[in-house]
C-alpha cells in the first residue's frame, strides 16, 4: 500500500516475509547512496578566525608544498602530522572550507560514542551523509537469520564493524557511481576528498577495529582512485599505528609533516592578527614575554584569548603557564 507522508514524499510499498526484508533493504540503500553523494559534493563548514591565516601567512612555501601535495592524483592514503596542537587540522579547515568531507573521529567517539552503539554509529552515519543511520543494521540482521538461522546474531562490537562497514561500502559504490558519470561527462579534475581527524593515541582504541577499518577504506578508495583521503593525526602515534593497518606497506601511505612556527615569528603574527582585529585598543606585545610561548599554534591561540581578554602580554604568558602547571 502507498499513502502520502506529511512531508509529501510517498511512503514504500509494504511487502510482508522475506521479500518484505530485502525490498526495504535496497530501498534504503538506494537512498542512503543519494545522501552520500549529495554531500561528497562539498561540505559547509564554518570559517575559522582570522588567526590561522595570520599564524601562516609568514609560510607561504610551507603552504605551498602543502597544496602541491594535496592536488596532485593521488593513489596513495594521505597523512599530515606534526606536533600535538599545532593547528594541522585548523588550516586544513580553512583552506578547504567547502571542498571536502570531514569525517571528525573525535566527535563520534566522544559525546557518548565510544560506549553507546547507537551514539557511535549514527554519528558516522551523519559525517558522511548516509541514512538511515540504524534500521539498516537491524534488517540485515533479520535478512541474515531468514536466510541462515543464526548468523544475524553477531556480537555486539562486530555487529557495530559490520554496520561501520556497510556505510563505508556504500559511501564506495556512491564513488563509484559519481566516477562513472564524471567519465561519461568527460569531466576532468581530481576526485573527491575526505579528511579524517580527530584520531590520537588515546581515543583510538575506544571503538576496536574502527580506526584500522577506516584506514583499509581509505586505502582501497585512494589505489582505485575513487577518492583522495586525508588522515590528520598527530605524530605521537599516526604514522606507526597507519603501517600497521596497511600490513606494513609503506607505499601505499604518503606522509606530509607541519612543524611549530619559528618562535621568533609569533611577536609579528600576534600584531598582525590584533591589527586585523579592529579593536578600539590594540594590546601591547612584548617580545621578551612572547618567547616563553614558542611556537605552537594552540598555545599561541590561547594567548590571543587572553590578550583580548583584556591582559597585557606579560599578564597572559603569566596565566597560561600557570594554567598549564595545573592542569
Amino acid at each position: 500500500s502507498e499513502g502520502d507522508m506529511q512531508d509529501g514524499r510517498k511512503e514504500l510499498p509494504v511487502f510482508s516475509g522475506l521479500w518484505g526484508v530485502v525490498v526495504r533493504f535496497m530501498a534504503h540503500w538506494g537512498r542512503a547512496q543519494k545522501q552520500v553523494w549529495a554531500l561528497i559534493g562539498g561540505r559547509n563548514t564554518s570559517r575559522e578566525g582570522q588567526l590561522v591565516g595570520d599564524f601562516w601567512a609568514d609560510r607561504g612555501s610551507e603552504m605551498d608544498d602543502l597544496r602541491s601535495w594535496m592536488a596532485g592524483e593521488q593513489d596513495q592514503v594521505l597523512l599530515l602530522t606534526g606536533p600535538r596542537g599545532n593547528g594541522q587540522n585548523t588550516v586544513m579547515r580553512h583552506m578547504l572550507g567547502r571542498g571536502a568531507v570531514f569525517i571528525d573521529a573525535g566527535m563520534i567517539l566522544g559525546s557518548g560514542g565510544a560506549v553507546d552503539d547507537y551514539v557511535f554509529v549514527r554519528a558516522l552515519c551523519k559525517a558522511v551523509g548516509y541514512w538511515p543511520a540504524q534500521n539498516m543494521d537491524r534488517m540485515l540482521s533479520a535478512l541474515l537469520d531468514m536466510i541462515l538461522p543464526g548468523s544475524g546474531k553477531l556480537s555486539r562490537e562486530n555487529e557495530v564493524l559490520v554496520a561501520v562497514q556497510r556505510v563505508l561500502s556504500c559511501v564506495t559504490n556512491t564513488l563509484t557511481e559519481i566516477e562513472r558519470h564524471r567519465s561519461l561527462a568527460k569531466v576532468t579534475g581530481p576526485a573527491p576528498l575526505f579528511i579524517i581527524c580527530g584520531f590520537t593515541s588515546e581515543n583510538k582504541s575506544r571503538r576496536e577495529g574502527f580506526f584500522d577499518t577506516l584506514v583499509e577504506w581509505a586505502a582501497y578508495v585512494s589505489e582505485t582512485k575513487l577518492a583522495r583521503v586525508l588522515f590528520i593525526a598527530d605524530s605521537s602515534f599516526a604514522e606507526p599505528a597507519m603501517l600497521a593497518a596497511l600490513k606494513e606497506r609503506p607505499e601505499r601511505l604518503s606522509v606530509h609533516e607541519l612543524n611549530d612556527v619559528n618562535p621568533k615569528l609569533v611577536p609579528g603574527i600576534l600584531r598582525r592578527h590584533f591589527a586585523h582585529t579592529g579593536l578600539a585598543e590594540l594590546p601591547e606585545v612584548v617580545p621578551d614575554d612572547i618567547s616563553a610561548i614558542g611556537g605552537r599554534f594552540r598555545d599561541i591561540s590561547t594567548l590571543v584569548g587572553h590578550m583580548k581578554a583584556g591582559l597585557d602580554s606579560h599578564e597572559a604568558v603569566r596565566k597560561q603557564i600557570f594554567e598549564a602547571e595545573t592542569t
